[in-house]
């Protein structure tokens, strides 16, 4: 009697604990794109089709840039969606530059959001 007791606290337990970290999962999705998203978008965007192009010190730089630049904009998945389905990189961060205004350096700001 005691072994089914046991037993049955334990898948409990068990279930509990998957449910906690579903639910920890759904909660903790990043809304901004991580390191590997932002590298693949980044390798698209600059053309690079092979891994052997990144032993070109200025092709692996130009890459480690845009990856850099992705993660601290930050950049917004749509952004990336666009770079994917596109490779139009420059027309994807105009569009970008245009829903996120606020990002832009200040002096490159609508005037609305200049600050003095």
């Amino acid at each position: 009697m005691k072994g089914r007791a046991e037993s049955g606290r334990c898948r409990r337990g068990a279930l509990w604990l998957l449910c906690l970290a579903c639910l920890a999962c759904v909660a903790c999705e990043r809304k901004a794109p991580g390191p590997f998203e932002c590298e693949a978008a980044g390798a698209r965007a600059l053309g690079i089709t092979h891994r052997s192009q990144l032993s070109d010190p200025r092709v692996k730089q130009a890459l480690d840039l845009w990856t850099v630049e992705c993660l601290t904009t930050p950049f917004d998945r749509q952004l990336l969606r666009c770079v994917e389905e596109t490779g139009r990189a420059q027309l994807c961060l105009h569009d970008f530059r245009r829903r996120h205004p606020e990002l832009l350096p200040p002096d490159q700001r609508p005037s609305g959001l200049r600050r003095r």
